[in-house]
């Protein structure tokens, strides 16, 4: 057996380590996206308020952000 060759259990744990990251990522990720495109709406609706004034904020009202019948 060579000794430049890792053991299996070594490859293995390689691998784990892999896809906890991959995952903490995967959980991570949406959260901050949200947060992005949320803090990038509510700059473009205070904008759309402020040049439209009470007819957007009726529209507004009355429609949903992000999904019908929802939020």
């Amino acid at each position: 057996m060579s000794t430049s060759r890792l053991p299996p259990w070594r490859q293995l744990v390689g691998v784990g380590f892999a896809g906890v990251f991959r995952s903490v990522l995967a959980v991570a990720l949406p959260p901050l996206v949200f947060w992005m495109f949320k803090r990038r709406m509510d700059v473009e609706e205070a904008f759309m308020a402020g040049c439209f004034d009470d007819d957007y904020r009726a529209y507004a009202a009355r429609t949903a952000r992000l999904l019908p019948g929802g939020y």
